[in-house]
């Protein structure tokens, strides 16, 4: 028997898993639905600065992805692929690498309403720990020496206009910054570079690919291990004597819901005995709202390769729009062409605050329709974006598309 099974190993699990196996005398089970892989065997283009054609591939995708994840805003669109990684790492194989901290005021806002332990004096000398900052690792605010690189562009390297602030991540961090990635010599670090791969000799952590949880096993209300199946085989349990899921806001919802967790009424259309009703579970759902702005694109502003970094520089700024909070808008520039014999460039902005729920995701491919309420907050703000990228240097886009 295992002490702790970690269901899932992307950026929460391969940490979690990781830090508790350090201790020799807990015996801990990592479980991954994709493929294990080594440091040493990352393909080219995930290790790229520029993740657009590893994301775009679907060749990658079906390897290092889940394929048929779908999405939708609303039921008149078309699915569209939904970006999630599924290996060792999680979507830290598949993210920009943006290593942006939230803002300070709103983990205190967390913490006001009731989220204890999650205020910013608890939050920020975490990401403090994790940081391998060979910048500024020895300021205040920062580390030298943790288990993620966070990498910035040398300031001699800078526009203008990217110096107004040097550290996006600062207090006051409001502004115009060229911003910091979870990057080294050029290339991702996951975290199953970062955490996974230093651990993997402990006698005392297991780690699995391939294994696809179905649900979580109960006796009575007690959380007493996982049903999994490797490789496609056959069903079988695995007991523990505390289970985690790790498997992000889509999949765990799904795992939880399938073992009994989950709104009663929902549970018993599908058949499944309700171990505890709890309607909050899969419901609530939320991502980021983007706009993108396409523009044309001098030659010499271009990304000047396939694996030069396609983003570098940003913007975060406050809409000031009822339910904003501090600093709820980012406004990113792209460097990168977006089609082959157009060299465009895209001005991205998205909230990153959210002011409400949205739909329910459970088992099935998920359908996301915002509330009538959220979508009008959503486009409000859009549109002030929007307005101040066209502003800008009197710019004019090509084209401005909701993603």
């Amino acid at each position: 028997m295992y002490d702790v099974i970690v269901v899932g190993a992307g950026s929460a699990g391969a940490a979690l898993s990781a830090r508790l196996s350090e201790d020799a005398g807990r015996r801990v089970l990592l479980l991954e639905a994709g493929r294990d892989w080594r440091s040493s065997e990352a393909p080219h283009a995930l290790r790229s600065a520029n993740i657009v054609p590893f994301m775009h591939d679907p060749r990658h995708q079906a390897e290092w992805q889940w394929p048929g994840l779908m999405t939708r805003r609303t039921r008149a669109q078309e699915p569209k692929f939904y970006w999630r990684g599924k290996t060792m790492g999680g979507s830290s194989t598949v993210n920009a690498q943006i290593a942006i901290r939230g803002v300070p005021e709103a983990f205190d806002t967390w913490a006001a309403l009731g989220c204890t332990g999650w205020s910013a004096a608890d939050v920020l000398p975490l990401f403090d720990a994790i940081e391998d900052d060979p910048v500024t690792g020895t300021g205040p605010g920062h580390r030298l020496g943790g288990p993620l690189p966070v990498y910035r562009a040398p300031l001699a390297e800078w526009g203008h206009v990217d110096r107004a602030k040097e550290d996006l991540n600062a207090p006051s961090g409001e502004g115009v910054s060229c911003y910091p990635i979870n990057s080294r010599d050029g290339q991702r670090i996951t975290t199953n570079d970062g955490y996974l791969e230093p651990a993997r000799g402990r006698a005392n952590f297991d780690i699995r690919g391939e294994a696809l949880v179905d649900r979580v096993l109960f006796d009575g209300r007690r959380a007493t291990g996982v049903r999994v199946r490797f490789d496609g085989g056959d069903w079988q349990d695995i007991l523990a004597r505390e289970v985690v899921l790790c498997a992000g806001a889509i999949h765990s919802p799904a795992i939880l819901m399938r073992s009994g967790v989950g709104a009663a009424a929902d549970l018993a259309a599908l058949g499944i005995p309700v171990v505890r009703d709890t309607p909050a579970i899969g419901r609530g759902f939320m991502d980021h709202p983007i706009l993108r702005a396409t523009l044309a694109l001098r030659q010499e502003a271009a990304a000047q390769s396939p694996d030069a970094r396609h983003t570098n520089c940003c913007v975060t700024y406050s809409s000031g729009l009822a339910g904003g909070g501090e600093r709820d808008m980012i406004m990113i520039g792209f460097n990168h062409p977006l089609r082959v014999g157009r060299r465009l460039k895209g001005r991205s902005g998205w909230r990153s605050t959210m002011p409400s729920r949205a739909a329910r995701c459970g088992s099935p491919p998920p359908i996301l329709p915002p509330t009538p309420s959220s979508r009008r907050t959503c486009w409000r703000t859009r549109a002030t974006g929007c307005a101040c990228a066209t502003a800008s240097g009197g710019l004019r886009p090509l084209s401005i598309t909701p993603l």
